[in-house]
């Protein structure tokens, strides 16, 4: 939108028009390879193990890539062994207990592909004295269906997030993550699908990536600095 002279939004046309264009019709096979990354790497994670071999082991590297339209030559992203979810919920305690919360988004990628960004970012806020939480229940933004078109399955994700989060939303607490894709998806996509739900609005208002969360709540803090090239 932003990269258009007249600030049209792209994005959005494309969204609407593949919404339309594949009614009632099958799309293409990256469609529901990248679009339904949520369900498959929820999937995979049950044996992420088995999962990097496969896609990264020939011949059945060859037909992953074929049965997902991907690229032969670019390789698919590794899952780590163990979620950023299942190791928050399961081992940490909760830290500052009496401080301020804030609400983690464990997005797709970070949470099954690289734990170990939210898990620094976890430790930064509990740093500055705040409660972590993270939702109990597994959510999506929704993203990659709004890229092909899957726009129905996407409401229904944000939706679900208004329900699960709601509450909390409307009494103030912020959400921080790491991923922009997400974050810009609550500021745009979600009170465009959702325009007439107040918590919706109240969401798009209390979502940050951690750098504009600590730049805005944490100017003052000494976060140490970094060395080195």
């Amino acid at each position: 939108k932003h990269e258009c002279p007249v600030t049209v939004d792209v994005a959005t046309y494309k969204a609407e028009f593949r919404a339309h264009h594949y009614r009632g019709r099958l799309r293409p096979r990256q469609a529901y390879a990248f679009g339904w990354i949520w369900w498959w790497a929820r999937l995979a994670a049950h044996a992420p193990g088995l999962v990097n071999w496969l896609t990264h082991s020939r011949p059945f590297a060859t037909l992953a890539h074929w049965a997902a339209g991907a690229h032969p030559a670019r390789p698919f992203p590794r899952l780590a062994d163990r979620t950023f979810r299942s190791r928050f919920l399961a081992e940490r305690e909760s830290a500052n207990s009496d401080g301020p919360v804030v609400i983690f988004w464990a997005d797709t990628s970070t949470n099954h592909f690289h734990p170990e960004s939210a898990l620094a970012a976890v430790r930064v806020l509990e740093r500055l004295g705040y409660r972590v939480v993270v939702p109990r229940t597994d959510l999506c933004c929704g993203r990659p269906l709004y890229d092909y078109g899957f726009l129905g399955l996407a409401r229904k994700l944000l939706t679900r997030i208004l329900d699960e989060l709601g509450e909390q939303v409307m009494q103030g607490v912020k959400i921080v993550g790491v991923e922009p894709s997400c974050i810009a998806t609550f500021r745009d996509e979600l009170t465009g699908l959702l325009p007439h739900d107040r918590r919706a609005q109240r969401l798009k208002e209390q979502t940050f990536l951690l750098s504009e969360f600590l730049d805005i709540h944490a100017a003052d803090a000494d976060l140490g600095r970094l060395t080195g090239t």
